[in-house]
């Protein structure tokens, strides 16, 4: 979630496994149901499963697009950024496409990875 900037989103889902269902279900199971130990460790487990559940769900139905563009526009700032504005260039070891062997960053000023350090193979 930190990656796709939804830290907002982690963080509720960890509440409502651990607080609203681990908790509860590991106190429920070692007392009153009368497992014990294993009860807490039961409960336990069944927290981290509602919890990867539920992050698996956010991360499949996301919009990875607009994730992306969110993602630019924090980088390079509103519009600098994303496979419009030419923040990400790759470029292949023998200039070929869809060999991704060197991923050149720009800079969201100078839009161009000349006098950025890098060298781009011959096209």
């Amino acid at each position: 979630m930190r990656g796709m900037g939804r830290q907002a989103a982690g963080a509720s889902v960890n509440v409502v496994s651990y607080l609203g269902a681990e908790l509860p279900l590991a106190f429920v199971l070692s007392g009153p149901a009368g497992l014990g130990l294993p009860g807490v460790w039961l409960g336990i487990f069944m927290g981290v499963i509602l919890s990867s559940v539920l992050l698996t769900w956010l991360v499949l139905t996301s919009d990875w697009e607009r994730l992306g563009q969110d993602a630019a526009d924090r980088a390079f700032g509103p519009g600098g950024g994303g496979t419009a504005g030419g923040a990400v260039g790759v470029a292949s070891s023998d200039g070929r496409d869809g060999d991704f062997s060197r991923v050149v960053m720009m800079s969201s000023k100078s839009r161009t990875a000349e006098g950025q350090g890098y060298e781009l193979p011959p096209q």
